[in-house]
C-alpha cells in the first residue's frame, strides 16, 4: 500500500495495489510518513481499513474534509489522555475523535451566536467524574484564543460526557450512569442525613463502587463472590443505619430500573454506607 495523503498521526489515505483508495486508521502510521510511503500492514497490528465503496469511508473522508484540523487535535489530544488515564491501551476509536469534534465545531458555533445551554449534569459530572471535568477544563484556554469563544462549567461538562463514553458502550448509557450514581447519593443525603464530603479518600471509594454498581444495572450483571450470611447478620445488627440504607436503594433500583440488587450487593453497599457515616462522625466532632 502507498500513501496517498497523511491526515494525522494515525490516519492516512492510501491507495492499494489495484488502485483502489482506503482510508487506513493505526496508531502511528501518519508518523514520519509522507505521500508516496510504501507502508506494510504487519507494522501495525492494529490496523483499520475502510475502502472506498463503504458508507465508513465516506464518512471519514466528509469529516477530514469538512472539520477543522485544530479541532480535530484538539479532540484527539483529550482523548488520548483521557485513554491514559484510564489505562486504555487500545487505540482511540476514529468514531469518538469524529462525536467530539463535532460537539467541539457545533459549541463554538452557538457560542459565536451567544447561545448557551443549560446542563442538567454539571454538577453531578463535576462531582462524581471529577478527572474528566478537569481535563474538559484544560481546553477552555485554546478554544478561547483560537476561536474567541469560552466554554462554561455546562460546556465543560458537555466535552466530559465525551470522555466518559470513552470505552463505554454507547452515550445513552453513559448518560444513564450518571443518573443512576446521582439518584443512589441523593437517597444516602436524605435516608442517613449526612453532609457528604466530596474530596475525601472514602468519599472517592464510594463513588467509584457506584459508578461499576451503575453498569451492573444497566448490564443486568452481578459481582461474582460468595454471599457470607455471617457477614451479612453482622452488618444488620451493628450497622442498621448504613444496612437500611442499603435496602432502601435495593427497593429503589427495583422499583424504576426492575433490577434485583444480590444480598451481596446489599453487604458491599453498607460497608461503604458506613464508611461514609464514620467519616462524617469524625468531621462533626472535630467541629465540636
Amino acid at each position: 500500500m502507498r500513501i496517498e495523503q497523511v491526515l494525522n498521526n494515525n490516519v492516512v489515505i492510501a491507495s492499494e495495489e489495484d488502485g483502489r483508495k482506503i482510508i487506513i486508521d493505526a496508531r502511528g502510521i501518519g508518523f514520519n510518513n509522507k505521500p508516496g510511503s510504501v507502508i506494510c500492514e504487519e507494522d501495525y497490528p492494529n490496523m483499520r481499513k475502510y475502502v472506498q465503496e463503504s458508507e465508513e469511508y465516506q464518512k471519514l473522508w466528509d469529516f477530514y474534509k469538512n472539520t477543522d484540523q485544530k479541532l480535530i487535535d484538539i479532540s484527539k489530544d483529550l482523548l488520548n489522555r483521557e485513554a491514559m488515564e484510564k489505562k486504555i491501551d487500545h487505540p482511540i476509536p476514529v468514531s469518538a475523535v469524529m462525536l467530539l469534534a463535532d460537539h467541539l465545531e457545533d459549541t463554538v458555533s452557538r457560542l459565536k451566536n451567544g447561545l448557551y445551554l443549560r446542563n442538567a449534569l454539571t454538577n453531578e459530572i463535576k462531582a462524581f467524574y471529577s478527572v474528566e471535568f478537569e481535563l474538559s477544563k484544560s481546553i477552555g484556554k485554546t478554544m478561547l484564543e483560537t476561536y474567541e469563544v469560552a466554554f462554561n462549567d455546562d460546556e465543560f461538562a458537555f466535552v466530559s460526557i465525551h470522555l466518559i463514553n470513552l470505552n463505554a458502550n454507547n452515550m445513552n448509557e453513559t448518560m444513564m450512569s450518571i443518573q443512576i450514581v446521582d439518584e443512589l447519593v441523593d437517597i444516602v443525603r436524605r435516608v442517613m442525613n449526612l453532609e457528604l464530603k466530596l474530596n475525601t479518600y472514602v468519599y472517592s471509594r464510594f463513588i467509584t463502587h457506584l459508578k461499576y454498581f451503575a453498569e451492573r444495572v444497566i448490564t443486568r450483571s452481578d459481582i461474582t463472590s460468595r454471599y457470607d450470611a455471617e457477614l451479612d447478620a453482622f452488618l444488620k445488627n451493628n450497622y442498621k443505619r448504613a444496612y437500611s440504607c442499603a435496602l432502601t436503594i435495593k427497593k429503589f433500583v427495583l422499583r424504576k430500573y426492575r433490577y434485583e440488587i444480590t444480598d451481596d450487593e446489599v453487604i458491599y453497599l453498607t460497608l461503604h454506607l458506613e464508611g461514609l457515616k464514620r467519616e462524617n462522625a469524625g468531621e462533626q466532632e472535630e467541629n465540636i
